[in-house]
């Protein structure tokens, strides 16, 4: 558990540098280190960024994340020139924010895996949706002895289980932690086995995605409405 402050659903583009900054110090004050607080510094330029990283040395963090600078897109060249500076600049434990739908700049495996490798960063944050990269990632640490956090959007990859993918977390010692495809049966069976029954029904009905879903949504809020307590 732990917190990722003044990110992407903290709405950070449209905050001020200072309006970032009082949330992710409030966050911290709040937490008092009883989790984890990452604070993302991301910004359009190597130099913005890191300017905004340094403004949080004081603040009791245990990490910074960034994206690479976005609007424009980068080549892994400049990827890799980004986190390096970064990091030589900043004495805090670095995340890479993986995020190339608001970025316009996917963070390819094979960059991520050279920054872990020469302490760069210390993890990845991926809200890619792709699955693929992922799973080539995890490969890459598990083959290459690469420790380094994995940290995934999970529901955006439900398309590529069913497709068949088998991704996985890594920990810091490159350990497998739990499949996502374990993860996903679990979530399915705990909504019930009574609305899995219907989302296949939808599909081999020819249903669209989203009708399908609708109806083992309507059917568990039938079988939660029907239960008596004694």
């Amino acid at each position: 558990h732990g917190i990722w402050a003044a990110g992407t659903t903290g709405e950070f583009a449209a905050l001020s540098d200072d309006q970032r900054l009082i949330c992710i110090e409030t966050i911290a004050e709040h937490a008092r280190g009883r989790v984890p607080i990452i604070a993302n510094v991301s910004a359009a330029a190597t130099k913005l960024t890191i300017d905004l990283g340094k403004s949080c040395e004081d603040m009791n963090l245990d990490g910074i994340a960034a994206t690479p600078p976005y609007y424009y897109p980068c080549g892994q060249d400049e990827i890799l020139d980004h986190f390096v500076a970064i990091a030589e600049q900043i004495e805090m434990p670095l995340w890479a924010y993986n995020i190339p739908p608001t970025v316009q700049t996917a963070i390819e495996p094979d960059s991520l895996a050279t920054l872990a490798r020469e302490g760069c960063i210390v993890g990845t944050k991926d809200s890619s949706g792709s699955g693929e990269s992922f799973a080539q990632l995890n490969t890459m640490c598990d083959s290459h002895g690469i420790k380094m956090y994995l940290c995934i959007v999970i529901l955006p990859l439900l398309g590529s289980f069913v497709a068949g993918l088998f991704g996985r977390f890594v920990g810091p010692t490159g350990a497998s932690l739990i499949t996502t495809s374990c993860l996903y049966l679990a979530l399915f069976f705990l909504v019930s086995r009574e609305t899995f029954r219907c989302l296949l029904q939808g599909f081999l009905l020819r249903k669209k995605p989203k009708e399908a879903f609708l109806i083992g949504f309507s059917q568990q809020i039938k079988n939660l409405t029907s239960l008596h307590v004694a």
